[in-house]
């Protein structure tokens, strides 16, 4: 009964070792962007759908990047302590209730904004665009 069980295993390895790990998809972070009255929630998963945890939010708005915009294109950056990420989902501009070492958040404005993350699966981006209106249109991200 345990050679069968180690052969199993062995073949089960091996399987896994053929298929690669591109089988099972990117690894990253999906960062998903909404517009809810009153702001706007980002929302953080593996590539694989499952919630995860981030140690820091940078959010850059595209339309004012390039040299000599610095400070005039940051919108947002929040550093937290490894050990106490953001799991799940973040309200824009809120402070994480522990573990911070740096939140600093401008309103956001229409315009094409980056979101890249800390943590989590190696990190992640995403490109989105707030119009008019207040809505959301996202763009590329790290598992697309």
């Amino acid at each position: 009964m345990r050679r069968e069980v180690a052969r199993a295993i062995a073949l089960a390895g091996a399987a896994i070792a053929a298929l690669g790990c591109d089988h099972f998809g990117p690894t990253g972070v999906r960062i998903g962007v909404e517009y809810e009255p009153g702001g706007y929630t980002f929302h953080f998963t593996s590539c694989r759908g499952a919630p995860i945890g981030v140690n820091g939010i940078r959010i850059v708005n595209v339309d004012v990047q390039g040299s000599g915009a610095g400070h005039d294109a940051q919108y947002c950056q929040v550093e937290l302590r490894a050990s106490q990420p953001i799991r799940g989902s973040w309200r824009y501009g809120s402070v994480p209730s522990s573990g911070v070492f740096e939140t600093q958040c401008r309103a956001l404005k229409p315009g094409k904004y980056l979101a890249d993350v800390s943590g989590g699966e190696a990190g992640g981006y995403r490109d989105f665009r707030i119009e008019e209106n207040g809505s959301v249109k996202l763009g590329k991200g790290t598992c697309d």
